[in-house]
């Protein structure tokens, strides 16, 4: 997914938010050039406010499986076909974000969600090279736990963060990934509205 002019602005807006903070910790800043470490904590707690608008739409899966909230105007659908996830789905925001839900067809162990999601973030549909993957704590969202690991994706010359929640359900793994800025809490509510409904 190539867009010059959209990244060659997402870079200058997410140049402004790392200079003005935007509410990111004090623990020090984090330069979209030089990824060291990857943000350990993919949710902030529910004391924190994202900086994202409230959610005024909900989308439900074709086979009723899911179903999660998001912002009307600044995502749109696009499905795909993918060996691994045949019914897969992702929303694609105006600035080229996605929030993607990926039902495979088996269980994959856990020791294989990296390599599953590499390939993934490489295939066609996102052309992403996917580098310093970090595991990180598992995050509760709903009532089930959900395993999470964070990759840096490159997008013409662009630093995104890539992360992915994991979960077994009805016998076969779901996972969640998301492509977006360096900023965790950018999908905390598109997050924490998501769930199961068989």
């Amino acid at each position: 997914m190539r867009r010059p002019q959209i990244t060659q602005l997402v870079t200058i807006l997410f140049s402004c938010v790392i200079i003005a903070g935007c509410g990111a910790s004090s623990s020090g800043s984090t330069q979209p050039t030089k990824i060291a470490t990857l943000p350990s904590t993919p949710l902030p707690t529910a004391t924190d406010t994202p900086n994202v608008p409230a959610l005024d739409g909900t989308f439900t899966s074709p086979d009723g499986l899911y179903t999660f909230k998001y912002k009307l105007g600044e995502w749109s659908n696009a499905t795909f076909n993918d060996s691994e996830f045949p019914t897969g789905n992702s929303l694609v925001s105006t600035t080229f974000y996605l929030f993607n839900t990926l039902p495979a067809t088996r269980e994959i162990a856990p020791a294989d969600y990296p390599a599953v999601i590499t390939k993934f973030l490489k295939s066609t549909f996102l052309e992403y090279d996917a580098t310093n993957y970090t595991a990180a704590p598992s995050v509760t969202l709903g009532a089930s736990t959900w395993s999470v690991g964070n990759f840096v994706v490159i997008d013409s010359g662009v630093q995104r963060l890539a992360t992915f929640y994991a979960i077994l359900h009805n016998g076969t793994t779901f996972f969640i990934v998301t492509t977006g800025p360096l900023i965790p809490m950018y999908f905390h509510t598109m997050l924490v509205s998501f769930a199961f409904l068989k």
